[in-house]
């Protein structure tokens, strides 16, 4: 299934404890590399019959899934709809929640700024990145063609915005370079979780929170607090 997702094996070893119990239940029985090979080796059928939420009880899951491989082929369908929908929740609880598998553009020019090149210095630049339809995702075009590109998950359907691996991009002693050496000079720009918008460090109404991501590095975020809007509890948003 992980092959099937495109996932390096860099990212497979990166994902959370969470993430992995999520995927496969039986990875916390074993560990180094006989558990990562367990998880490169789990079937889109087996994460339905072991891991699935969406039918509670083990016994008519695995009932389900015994039928389908002996080519029972008028469940198949249901049986993809209910993985797939696992699946989602799972990328968007586990891969793309913490920001430390999968990185979207905002999250990466976050920690990257000068990959926006020469327009670095201006914030609206910056919220360009967050819906652009450039096949370059508004970053620098150089950068992305040389550096990006290549780490690019190549999956869209999972997720909203262009997205990159990450242990990947941190291995990558260029752009590591890039980071000190690259001559711009960037504004404090930050990004809103609630409005999916950059502003500037500086305004005063911005607030910081910790996420429910407690296994993650980056486990502190930031949002506007849009007025007539309850933020609860804001000690561990997720």
């Amino acid at each position: 299934m992980l092959d099937a997702l495109s996932f390096p094996l860099t990212c497979i070893n990166n994902l959370s404890r969470h993430a992995k119990a999520a995927l496969w239940p039986r990875a916390g029985d074993v560990s180094g590399e006989d558990a990562e090979e367990m998880l490169r080796n789990v079937t889109f059928l087996e994460f339905f019959k072991v891991a699935g939420r969406s039918l509670p009880v083990a016994k008519e899951r695995t009932c389900i899934a015994d039928a389908v491989k002996k080519g029972d082929h008028s469940l198949l369908d249901s049986v993809a709809s209910v993985t797939a929908a696992e699946l989602d929740r799972w990328f968007r609880r586990d891969v793309l929640g913490p920001q430390d598998i999968l990185v979207d553009t905002p999250h990466l020019l976050m920690r990257m700024p000068f990959l926006l090149g020469d327009k670095v210095g201006d914030t609206k630049h910056w919220n360009g990145t967050v819906a652009t339809k450039d096949e370059f995702c508004g970053l620098d075009e150089t950068y992305y063609r040389n550096h990006l590109l290549p780490l690019r998950f190549p999956h869209d359907m999972w997720v909203q915005r262009p997205c990159f691996w990450w242990p990947e991009i941190k291995q990558n002693k260029q752009l590591d370079d890039l980071f000190f050496n690259s001559g711009v000079i960037w504004n404090d720009a930050l990004f809103c979780e609630d409005t999916s918008t950059f502003r500037d460090s500086s305004d005063q109404d911005l607030i910081e929170f910790a996420t429910e991501y407690e296994e993650g590095t980056w486990n502190r975020r930031v949002v506007e607090c849009i007025d007539g809007y309850n933020y609860s509890p804001r000690s561990r948003l997720t």
